[in-house]
């Protein structure tokens, strides 16, 4: 999406951040809207997770609105 000009807001564990980096050098994306969330996911129960989502909403709500690339 985001070679297409679609603004995305890509949202990675941070075992999966590394990955994501990579990802984008081989698409040859050199910029675009990234959240970490603590790593794992799995596993945790619902209070925890909202508690994740809860923390980190924000993050996501501003890269989804006011995230523009520095170039």
């Amino acid at each position: 999406m985001e070679k297409k000009g679609v603004p995305t807001v890509t949202i990675t564990t941070t075992a999966f951040f590394d990955l994501v980096k990579s990802t984008m050098d081989e698409q040859g994306i050199a910029e675009m809207a990234i959240v970490q969330v603590e790593h794992p996911i799995a596993g945790r129960n619902a209070a925890d997770t909202n508690k994740l989502v809860d923390g980190v909403f924000p993050e996501i709500f501003k890269a989804a609105t006011a995230w523009q690339p520095t170039k």
